[in-house]
């Protein structure tokens, strides 16, 4: 399936009063002509911030970002994704945010304050990945009588010595990522869809409160006035794929996260670890690997790098992060035109579920970028809940002009 599209972003900078205060900005829109639902726009950052050499205060809609690992970007947690954008979680939407960075000689602590969370965006019955089923991203539910409005906060400790960096944050406040219910779509005459949608299916499709006498019912069947019950089976099931609708669920988060990276020679370690605890489920996650800067070992002028991470993750709905291998080559042609290139893939313990990805990039001149990026999925179980990625593969070609 062919579909383009056309974005714009705007990047600015006021200063207000000298060097110490500015206005920050940065807008974007899209115009899809095949999915509805990727044609948005968004503030991503609109900010006021005062700088010193003890603090760093801001208020406004930012995006922040936390880690050091490539497979995962498992602690970065304030802002939340825009999937009609980019499956893998790269692009963010503006965070409402108020911050304090306190700067010191043994480190920085930054408090964060976030009055309402942003919902995820999915992609349309015409996008990319064509989800089983149609999002009711409406219908959405929190564990939180806030839902939206419920205050967020966190903090951050960052310090950095003998090529050690790190930071230590912690996140109390609705998840970004939300489970994914399936429900009987509102309005669709299944109990409990009056008001909206109803996603206690079972409940929906119960049998009636009056059913007709047992006695009668095989009469009317073999008169052919009423369907056999292979027949009305199957024509529930028929209503109910017909009516299936996947709704968010935003639970409270309660988290504490460490990133860092250790660099020595040429190898970089990099660990991101979490603990995590929601609807009173307590689960872990780690990143853990290396990167080897090779420099240019076969004497083409390129610089090669090679990386490995181990991604695990116990929590009930990681079923891609379980335990899984990622290995990349990253290679800089230090040309004029800033060409680069970084291949890798994801594969689970046994081999199977794997994950391929391909991004490059090229300066066009000094305001033209080309960027190109091919994805795709390969051996996923069918008792997967990745299934449906199966078809899901995926090459997109970019060209940015820049004034």
């Amino acid at each position: 399936q062919y579909s383009p599209s056309l974005a714009a972003g705007l990047e600015f900078s006021l200063p207000l009063r000298g060097e110490q205060t500015s206005l920050r900005g940065e807008l974007f829109t899209r115009a899809d002509r095949e999915d509805r639902s990727r044609t948005h726009s968004d503030v991503r950052e609109l900010f006021y911030e005062a700088l010193d050499e003890r603090f760093e205060f801001r208020i406004g809609a930012r995006r922040v970002f936390w880690g050091v690992a490539e497979s995962r970007h498992l602690v970065d947690i304030l802002n939340q994704s825009d999937f009609v954008e980019d499956l893998e979680a790269e692009h963010k939407l503006g965070q409402p945010m108020l911050s304090l960075k306190l700067i010191r000689d043994v480190g920085a602590l930054e408090f964060f304050l976030m009055p309402y969370q942003r919902a995820r965006t999915y992609p349309g019955p015409n996008g990319h990945p064509h989800l089983p089923f149609p999002v009711a991203a409406e219908e959405a539910r929190y564990e939180s009588q806030l839902a939206q409005s419920h205050l967020d906060w966190a903090t951050r400790w960052q310090q950095s010595f003998s090529g050690l960096d790190y930071g230590l944050s912690v996140f109390n406040g609705t998840a970004r990522e939300p489970r994914i219910l399936p429900c009987l779509r509102r309005g669709s005459g299944f109990r409990g869809t009056e008001e909206r949608a109803n996603c206690d299916i079972a409940s929906g499709i119960e049998t009636p409160t009056s059913p007709l006498p047992e006695e009668l019912t095989p009469i009317l069947q073999a008169l052919g006035l009423a369907p056999s019950d292979e027949a009305a089976r199957a024509e529930i099931t028929r209503q109910v794929l017909a009516n299936l609708v996947l709704v968010p669920a935003y639970d409270r988060l309660r988290q504490i996260s460490l990133d860092a990276q250790y660099v020595w020679d040429q190898l970089a370690f990099k660990l991101e670890a979490l603990r995590r605890e929601s609807r009173g489920v307590y689960s872990t996650a780690t990143v853990a690997g290396v990167e080897w800067s090779l420099g240019d070992p076969f004497g083409f002028g390129w610089d090669l790098s090679l990386l490995t991470e181990h991604l695990s993750d116990s929590a009930a709905n990681a079923a891609r992060y379980d335990d899984d291998w990622f290995a990349a080559t990253r290679i800089g042609f230090n040309d004029a035109a800033g060409s680069q290139i970084l291949a890798g893939a994801v594969a689970d313990h046994s081999g199977n579920d794997r994950f391929y990805q391909i991004e490059a990039s090229r300066r066009l001149g000094d305001d033209w970028k080309l960027s190109g990026k091919f994805r795709a999925f390969g051996k996923i179980p069918a008792d997967s809940p990745t299934l449906f990625l199966d078809q899901e593969d995926l090459f997109s070609l970019t060209l940015e002009r820049f004034w």
